[in-house]
């Protein structure tokens, strides 16, 4: 799990680096090593006292309580960066009815926490996706109770080693940039969204973040998964000492990248605030008494994501509704003397794609249905 360094065994860090990982890297290319790793993520949080402009008038807020947990994988080379896996509380929350697709793999548990058996499913898809690719990889994961010990013995495809215990926040390349790059994103887009609305409303910055859904979350998290670039990961790897030797003169010629920091904010305050629930627990590694305490501070939550009460149910988007918003983009575009009509013309391509197979399906629908 993604969290602090204080604690970790160093020696226990230096010695699997010297004397195990060496056996594991010369029988697999770098695009075939693979690290996972869950992270907690409070997703209505905003950072406290650093944004100016129509905060509450009561002298503080509310912390926000409403979480995920991310399941986080990419290979060595970050070539692959696998599909994020978003776990919630609700099964079916509300903002998810009449959505047939998402941009990530959702699930749910009591807590939001990963559990053995949704690890399991998420390791057998991956196992039939490395098949259907012919590939053979090599998986390194953390050793706690949701990651059992021999998951992965009959899959066919993926080869499962565990990390040292204590030792995670060292070595696990997703704990030395990975993790963090995605919620710094994440975060830098929740604020712009926010500072893009707040002049067109009278809410304050507080009342905004709370109308932010689950929905509306997982879509930030795939924008920021897709803003980690390679050389981020690359770099995660080499901190962690995971790098081939065949890959280091490359590696070391990469620069480090550096998210720019949101506008109107200062860097140390929105870095403490990146990381201000990195120890957000993702599994059952406590006492009976502290997870009963938890699903009972969770379940008095007002603002709880299962409950979504402030978010309608939306209408089923038209044909023409699409096009209209596709044609104001259009104008947007000609008007801020900008040059990028090709990604406009793919998402139009797009749209009438799925404006013609829908009337193709209605069609079919209708036919069935007029059958004596």
């Amino acid at each position: 799990m993604h969290g602090e360094k204080k604690d970790a065994d160093e020696g226990a860090a230096t010695q699997w680096k010297e004397s195990t990982l060496p056996t594991f890297l010369p029988s697999y290319h770098p695009d075939d090593i693979y690290n996972a790793d869950e992270t907690g993520i409070y997703f209505r949080a905003l950072p406290d006292g650093t944004l100016t402009f129509k905060t509450d008038n009561s002298g503080g807020s509310k912390k926000s309580k409403e979480r995920v947990t991310v399941l986080v994988c990419t290979n060595m080379t970050g070539t692959d960066k696998r599909k994020l896996l978003v776990i919630g509380k609700s099964k079916d929350p509300r903002c998810f009815r009449g959505v047939k697709s998402l941009p990530v793999t959702y699930t749910n548990s009591g807590n939001a926490w990963m559990t053995a058996e949704i690890f399991q499913n998420w390791l057998r898809d991956f196992n039939r996706d490395m098949a259907r690719q012919k590939r053979k990889i090599l998986l390194f994961v953390d050793n706690c109770s949701a990651h059992p010990k021999g998951s992965a013995d009959r899959l066919a495809n993926i080869k499962m080693e565990f990390l040292p215990p204590n030792t995670t926040s060292i070595i696990q390349p997703c704990d030395q940039g990975i993790i963090r790059n995605l919620k710094f994103y994440y975060r830098s887009e929740v604020i712009r969204r926010i500072i893009g609305n707040i002049d067109n409303t009278e809410m304050t910055a507080n009342e905004l973040a709370r109308k932010l859904t689950l929905l509306d979350a997982v879509h930030l998290l795939r924008r920021a998964w897709r803003c980690v670039k390679e050389s981020t990961v690359t770099s995660s790897y080499r901190t962690a000492e995971f790098v081939a030797p065949e890959q280091q003169e490359h590696c070391e010629d990469e620069d480090e990248d550096v998210p720019p920091v949101p506008s109107g904010l200062d860097a140390e305050s929105f870095s403490t605030f990146v990381s201000h629930d990195d120890d957000l627990p993702c599994f059952a590694s406590r006492s009976d008494e502290e997870i009963c305490a938890e699903i009972r501070e969770t379940a008095a939550d007002v603002d709880s994501e299962d409950e979504d009460d402030f978010t309608p149910l939306e209408l089923p988007v038209s044909a023409t509704e699409a096009r209209a918003a596709i044609e104001t983009l259009r104008k947007f575009l000609g008007q801020k003397q900008s040059d990028d009509f090709d990604q406009l013309y793919e998402l139009e391509d797009t749209c009438e794609r799925l404006i013609d197979t829908s009337r193709k399906q209605t069609k079919i629908t209708e036919f069935i249905n007029w059958i004596p």
